[in-house]
């Protein structure tokens, strides 16, 4: 009846009858092919004095990731971010001291074939900071170990290893770029995690002229967002004097002046933010603020803004409607239009939060 899931002899300890925990798919893994590189690195051809720190260095260094990785896999009664931490330590500290051996026990004229073979193991371990190491360990260990091979690269120049300092340095180069790409695609998971539910927004039909997503659209994202509205106000702008502006300088110019209104509007809101086209001379905004009184301001900046954008002699000028986020995407737009409504009944150029939204920042 209990039975929910059986259980082999083989997923229990021997001696201690207590269950073993499963093996990481990375554990799985990293521990073979930590031996084969060690293999690779001990038949690797190499001048005499190299290869007897081998002999010592290498077997120490396999042992401790081997230990590392039984302890990431539960075999071992070490905590798998301290296995984490000194098996990074350990195998940073081999890759330094044998370039460190190399830059000040070896000719110059062998250094770079000494120096090739351990140098390419660099890049890898700064890749596997990420899911080995929290940030703040991850940056403080790249940083020492990108100073220390700095610091190898002096010393070869020093010694007069000009081709070993070279290569010091193109490594160096090499794990710069490496870790740029590295952060870069970081920065847009962290994003496009952060966006959620606005990532229809980015897939869905969009406007020809601007390049913007459709009211369709955003009705959609609308409709997600309804279900967890907490820390998102959303802004109607319109164009102001639009049907004068289109009197006399014609359609040809409204055109254009929508399409470098949105260009402004995109140019000057943050990653979190996203901008859709409503309707002819209509834009919304969802922004990640966390009341009313910080969507107003992050409105008031971009009325400024756009503002500040004359085209073909014209300085054009928004109006914002501003409210929260409702029950319905009618309601949402139904809301904030009626704000910008209360706005170009009177004058225009001003920002309007609706009632509904936040009474208490009606008095300011």
């Amino acid at each position: 009846m209990h039975n929910a899931t059986a259980l082999s002899l083989e997923s229990l300890h021997p001696r201690q009858g207590r269950l073993r925990p499963p093996i990481p798919a990375t554990s799985r893994l990293e521990l073979p092919l930590v031996v084969l590189a060690g293999l690779a690195l001990l038949l690797w051809p190499a001048h005499p004095q190299l290869a007897a720190f081998d002999r010592v260095a290498l077997p120490a260094l396999l042992g401790l990731l081997a230990t590392m990785n039984l302890a990431a896999a539960g075999y071992l009664p070490l905590p798998v971010i301290l296995a984490g931490r000194m098996a990074m330590l350990g195998a940073w500290s081999y890759v330094l001291f044998k370039a460190a051996f190399v830059v000040a026990g070896l000719p110059a004229g062998s250094q770079v074939e000494a120096l090739a073979p351990v140098l390419l193991w660099v890049p890898a371990l700064l890749v596997s900071h990420t899911w080995r190491l929290s940030p703040t360990e991850a940056r403080w260990l790249t940083n020492m170990a990108l100073l220390v091979l700095l610091g190898l690269s002096g010393g070869a120049l020093a010694r007069g290893a000009d081709a070993g300092a070279a290569l010091l340095l193109q490594v160096l180069l090499a794990c710069g770029l490496l870790l740029t790409a590295q952060r870069s695609v970081q920065e847009v998971i962290r994003r496009q995690t952060r966006r959620g539910a606005w990532t229809d927004l980015e897939s869905g039909p969009r406007d020809p002229l601007t390049g913007l997503p459709d009211r369709s659209t955003v009705e959609r994202c609308l409709r997600q967002l309804a279900a967890r509205p907490g820390g998102v106000s959303v802004a109607v702008v319109r164009i102001d004097h639009a049907q004068r502006l289109e009197a006399e300088r014609g359609e040809a110019f409204m055109e254009r002046l929508t399409a470098h209104v949105a260009r402004t509007l995109v140019e000057c809101l943050r990653d979190d933010d996203l901008v859709g086209r409503l309707s002819g001379r209509q834009f919304i905004l969802l922004l990640r603020v966390p009341d009313a009184r910080a969507g107003r301001a992050a409105c008031e900046r971009l009325r400024l803004r756009v503002a500040s954008r004359p085209i073909e002699g014209v300085n054009p000028s928004i109006s914002v409607g501003l409210t929260d986020v409702q029950d319905t995407p009618e309601t949402t737009l139904g809301h904030a239009e009626q704000a910008l409504n209360d706005v170009t009944s009177g004058a225009f150029n001003r920002v309007q939060i609706s009632a509904p939204a936040a009474p208490d920042a009606r008095a300011s």
